[in-house]
């Protein structure tokens, strides 16, 4: 089986439990927890996949950390991310929920402008240097020993970071958007809470940064 054709099984079957996770859940942060391990569970395998793995050509390699891993590793980002936020601002009035919403923009705007060259690559849909960024023996991130090299060539955690930080703006653009007494907000309080015990979320909290 080639890579492509794994990862699009693979994907199938996240997205399907990602769906049902949603429609068994009630509480949002529940909800987002489980979403999290189920895509973790996920890139497991994919990395599982690839270390076992012979890319065919270079073209299927780029292709690879250009497009496929990002793919999955971008909705890891966005969904921890989510989660993290929404422990951050479950207790805040809504006035400094919309403080810290264009705090989270700003540090967004700050790693595009850190990563000018490759944002501005990625997006316009360049290709000549994609032999440098997506092919492992030829990433300078190789000298890194926390970087698993065998599964990674760097260019493609940052392609990913990029893909999640863009959905993450949009889901930050609506909640600074959102109006006191209405939809996400009443009463100026977020109602984006946790419905079980607080002995529960902060081992939630504890079991996810843990993995």
């Amino acid at each position: 089986m080639d890579v492509k054709t794994f990862s699009d099984q693979l994907r199938s079957r996240m997205n399907e439990q990602i769906e049902a996770t949603r429609n068994e859940e009630t509480d949002d942060l529940a909800t987002t927890a489980k979403i999290i391990q189920v895509i973790r569970d996920s890139l497991f395998e994919l990395k599982q996949f690839i270390h076992l793995y012979e890319f065919k050509e270079q073209e299927e390699e780029v292709c690879f950390f250009k497009e496929i891993k990002p793919g999955f590793q971008s909705k890891y980002f966005f969904h921890q991310w989510v989660f993290d936020k929404e422990i951050e601002t479950s207790f805040l009035d809504y006035e400094k929920a919309n403080k810290f919403y264009e705090e989270q923009l700003s540090q967004i705007r700050a790693f595009r402008a850190r990563n000018r060259e490759l944002y501005l690559y990625f997006k316009s849909g360049r290709k000549h240097h994609d032999h440098q960024y997506f092919v492992r023996r030829n990433s300078q991130f190789n000298l890194y020993p926390d970087v698993d090299c065998s599964f990674s060539t760097g260019y493609d955690n940052k392609v990913a970071r990029i893909i999640a930080y863009d959905l993450l703006e949009e889901f930050l653009q609506k909640k600074r958007n959102k109006i006191p007494g209405q939809s996400e907000h009443e009463n100026g309080i977020s109602k984006f809470h946790w419905t079980a015990t607080k002995t529960d979320l902060v081992e939630l909290i504890y079991a996810l940064h843990a993995q």
